[in-house]
């Protein structure tokens, strides 16, 4: 299986609810990636990946922003 590196998602997530929503699309922002689209509790983001650095680094970062999953959920597709 190839690992894709230095590549852009876009990654969807789906949060509990809307206050959640709220409040960490805000987190989002504020870390820099671009926001796409908030469509009630769901979040369009695009996500660059650094070069040496796969999209497992996505996974772990929403992993501990969900809450192992308890915050919502998420999925992502390679668009570069």
């Amino acid at each position: 299986m190839k690992e894709d590196y230095g590549t852009l998602y876009e990654v969807e997530i789906t949060f509990r609810d809307s206050k959640i929503c709220k409040e960490k699309t805000e987190e989002i922002r504020e870390s820099g990636l671009l926001v796409k689209e908030v469509k009630g509790n769901k979040v369009i983001v695009e996500w660059e990946v650094p070069e040496n650095e796969g999209v497992h680094e996505v996974e772990n970062a929403l992993f501990y922003m969900l809450e192992s999953g308890s915050l919502g959920s998420y999925r992502y597709k390679n668009i570069r």
